[in-house]
């Protein structure tokens, strides 16, 4: 199936955006936000598997799914989008830098 998830599946997904614990709060406040992959991760199952049938089972489909949930979400103004910067260091060739979108709640 494709197009935009449905309006409760699209709520689930911003709503999984929320901090549940202190140390959730701290990690936001640090990183800017979740991406979609942690967002889709932190999804409840029936979510989750609602997604993943929208998308034909293939988990990252499903992933790309709740990514434009999200834009479309901060488009909406429902949610913040930023992008943060990190360098992520591979032994074989060095470190490299990579720009990120993240959304909170």
């Amino acid at each position: 199936m494709t197009g935009p998830l449905p309006p409760n599946v699209a709520q689930a997904v911003c709503a999984a955006l929320h901090a549940r614990t202190l140390a959730e709060r701290v990690r936001l406040r640090l990183s800017g936000g979740w991406t979609a992959k942690q967002a889709w991760e932190r999804l409840a199952e029936s979510p989750r598997l609602a997604v993943l049938g929208h998308a034909g089972g293939d988990e990252r489909h499903a992933i790309d799914l709740v990514y434009k949930a999200l834009v479309a979400a901060a488009t909406a103004g429902t949610v913040r989008r930023q992008q943060v910067k990190y360098t992520m260091r591979l032994n074989t060739k060095g470190p490299r830098d990579m720009l990120v979108d993240v959304f909170r709640a």
